[in-house]
């Protein structure tokens, strides 16, 4: 009689937290605030996860799979700071998985989320901010068809007040949809008006130069980023910088249209955890804006691409 308990092997599991990379610790090319890694500058240990699950969710087939770019590590002074690997979105109305510059669609069937040829289920828990409020942070355990275990980071709407650990724990105990739980994929860098009245945490500050001088960018906790401008640019440019376990919020007080596509927006950089929830757009026109348009001129729009009129991306 065979004994299968001898045969049988243990299962394996993959985490992308940055205690899954410490060789990135090793690297002295971290030039950037933002450094994009692919799978040759990863060591053998940390590739060997990421290989997989490329393999598995089927993003390696993808025509556009980009190699390059399958990691995001923040640094200050050439030090790694963080190290963000693959994790859940919402893009729109579906569901992704992200890892570096890739993605690729989700499905949701029950309380199962399903990714190429990987099934996994989202796990909740609770963890406390510097002013001991709960928030809920959660993981998804996708399994391989040779019983492989891949523990991907869900990125959740804080900004959404329904959010807690209660309300995450009922949705997929009843099967509803998650998506509207999750936080938005970053993508293009937005103007500032974009966001709405509202206050809005933020996770790091990343600067660019381009030939209209140097331009900042604010990367909230939702994973959105916008262009500084007005007095939180006034405050970057006299070299603020965010200080470690300080927690640090954007507040827009108002935005004004005062003409064709041109606003003004009220806001400042606070140090403290954000007290009001976000709207949607509540913009005052002006007078002007509303029986002419402006016609802008040449020095208008250098203005507008130092803040954010050309918006780019970020690798995440």
């Amino acid at each position: 009689m065979v004994d299968f308990r001898a045969a049988k092997t243990k299962t394996k599991t993959y985490g992308f937290e940055p205690e899954n990379f410490p060789f990135i610790t090793l690297r002295e090319d971290l030039n950037e605030t933002w450094n994009n890694l692919g799978l040759t500058d990863l060591h053998d240990s940390e590739r060997e996860g990421l290989v997989k699950l490329l393999t598995y969710s089927v993003i390696a087939n993808c025509e556009d799979f980009n190699p390059e770019s399958v990691l995001l590590v923040k640094a200050i002074g050439g030090v790694p700071t963080g190290i963000y690997g693959p994790a859940i979105f919402r893009d729109g109305d579906s569901i992704i998985l992200r890892v570096g510059d890739n993605q690729t669609s989700v499905t949701q069937d029950g309380d199962r989320l399903q990714v190429g040829e990987l099934k996994g289920k989202i796990s909740v828990s609770a963890s406390e901010d510097a002013s001991g409020k709960e928030y809920p942070t959660a993981t998804v355990s996708f399994v391989s068809p040779d019983k492989e275990i891949f523990k991907v980071r869900v990125s959740l709407d804080i900004q959404n007040d329904a959010v807690t650990v209660g309300e995450l724990e009922a949705a997929i105990i009843n099967e509803e949809p998650i998506i509207a739980f999750l936080g938005q994929v970053p993508g293009q860098v937005l103007k500032m008006n974009d966001l709405g009245i509202g206050e809005f945490p933020i996770k790091a500050i990343s600067s660019t130069m381009s030939k209209y001088g140097e331009s900042w960018k604010l990367h909230l906790a939702d994973g959105r980023v916008v262009w500084a401008r007005g007095n939180s640019q006034l405050l970057l440019e006299a070299g603020y910088q965010m200080k470690p376990n300080v927690p640090l919020t954007l507040i827009i007080t108002e935005i004004e249209e005062y003409g064709d596509g041109k606003f003004k927006v009220t806001n400042a950089l606070r140090e403290r955890l954000p007290q009001l929830t976000g709207e949607v757009n509540p913009v005052v026109k002006t007078l002007e804006a509303q029986v002419s348009e402006v016609t802008e001129s040449d020095d208008e729009s250098e203005a507008e691409a130092k803040q954010g009129g050309n918006p780019d991306r970020i690798p995440f």
